[in-house]
């Protein structure tokens, strides 16, 4: 038995919570006078939360993945497509996203946490300042 740490329980907490209250509504009192009402899709239910709620995105390797596979040169960044399907995005464990399924899924901002560790007998600090200002 391993325990999950509690960022994880987080995580879990807040998928399993929508999940949990869509089923809900099928056993309340008035579940026959909202089989009545105009019942949206999921889908449909979704879309309307996401344009009332701002969805933040909490962890995204996209600026990652433009460092290493551009080396930052932005000007070589196709800002317009699906990267699903280009190359070197496409076949990369950690190409989760571009800016077309960020606009899709409807998220209205990105939190950016930086942190690094650092080893200072390994590198000198400027070397690693420097380094770190790139990934920003």
């Amino acid at each position: 038995f391993h325990p999950i740490p509690q960022s994880e329980v987080f995580a879990y907490f807040w998928l399993l919570i929508p999940i949990n209250f869509e089923h809900l509504d099928r056993f309340s009192s008035n579940s026959k006078e909202r089989s009545q009402q105009t019942i949206l899709s999921i889908e449909d239910r979704r879309t309307k939360l996401l344009q009332e709620v701002p969805l933040i995105d909490g962890h995204n390797d996209l600026p990652w993945n433009i460092r290493k596979f551009l080396h930052n040169k932005l000007k070589n960044f196709k800002f317009n497509e699906d990267l699903r399907s280009v190359s070197p995005w496409s076949t990369s464990a950690w190409s989760h996203t571009d800016l077309v399924r960020l606009q899709r899924g409807h998220v209205a901002a990105q939190e950016i946490l930086h942190f690094f560790y650092l080893r200072v007998e390994n590198i000198m600090l400027p070397h690693a300042v420097q380094f770190r200002k790139g990934q920003l």
